[in-house]
């Protein structure tokens, strides 16, 4: 058979060369795009995952707050009770005792 365009395989390894770095660039390009996009996408979840995360320890030292303020508030209620109290209030004016003694 005759062929119609001769090629030496000098030129015929030279163009699979050619064609062998051109789908090793293009190869290598699709790589680095799928793991700019996946980088991204991990990025994403994580950074979502950490606003999550501050937005519950945000509520929970709002809740601690709200418990530390009844607390002292229940403090207060316990001292005004003491000042106010029965028999063992600390201003007891109808048996104030100013350290004189009893006849």
């Amino acid at each position: 058979m005759r062929i119609l365009f001769p090629i030496s395989p000098c030129w015929l390894e030279i163009f699979l060369r050619i064609l062998r770095r051109a789908i090793k660039t293009l190869l290598l390009g699709l790589d680095f795009f799928y793991q700019l996009v996946a980088g991204g996408v991990v990025e994403l979840v994580l950074l979502s995952s950490k606003l999550l995360l501050q937005a519950v320890d945000f509520v929970g030292l709002g809740l601690e707050v709200v418990l530390l303020g009844l607390k002292f508030l229940g403090e207060l209620g316990e001292i005004a009770l003491s000042l106010v109290g029965e028999e063992d209030r600390l201003f007891d004016v109808d048996g104030a005792n100013f350290g004189a003694r009893s006849l």
